[in-house]
């Protein structure tokens, strides 16, 4: 087996647990996806809704069943189908640095 080298400037944390989001996109107020690998430049999630590439969007993460205190703003940087029908996954890198927020949600695993 060959293994490809990891390019990203921050390694990846595969969440064992977990996590749902609430997201702003701008054509509805709120919609629900879940976390499937973070690092410290961007986040990688699943859901039921479509973003466009480039497409800004504001994430607050859920402990607990609350929403955490800060919102993470992200932007798409990539989309593919998911595993589970009518599900989109999105690569999302992080317009402003967040080393406090995804400390916590990292934490967490």
């Amino acid at each position: 087996m060959i293994k490809s080298r990891e390019r990203r400037k921050h390694p990846r944390t595969q969440l064992t647990y977990h996590l749902p989001l609430n997201l702003a996109l701008k054509n509805k107020t709120s919609v629900h996806a879940h976390c499937k690998d973070i690092s410290k430049s961007g986040i990688k999630i699943a859901g039921k809704f479509r973003i466009e590439k480039g497409g800004t969007i504001r994430i607050k993460p859920m402990f607990s069943g609350q929403d955490y205190a800060e919102e993470i703003v992200a932007q798409a940087v990539w989309s593919g189908p998911a595993s589970a029908k009518d599900t989109y996954e999105y690569g999302l890198k992080f317009l402003h640095a967040y080393d406090k927020e995804i400390d916590k949600i990292t934490t967490q695993v």
